[in-house]
């Protein structure tokens, strides 16, 4: 399998999805966070319920 090296748009993302745990972390929970990268360019980040 063919590994793409990470970009600047993909740490973006990573650290939106790092940055939406932080913020809503409880213990036991919100240990999966997720971001995309609307067609606008907009990030929308969330977790795991």
């Amino acid at each position: 399998m063919e590994y793409l090296p990470i970009t600047e748009k993909d740490n973006e993302l990573i650290e939106a999805a790092k940055n939406i745990i932080r913020d809503n972390y409880h213990e036991k929970r919100h240990h999966v966070g997720a971001a995309i990268r609307a067609k606008s360019g907009r990030i929308y980040a969330g977790v795991h319920l």
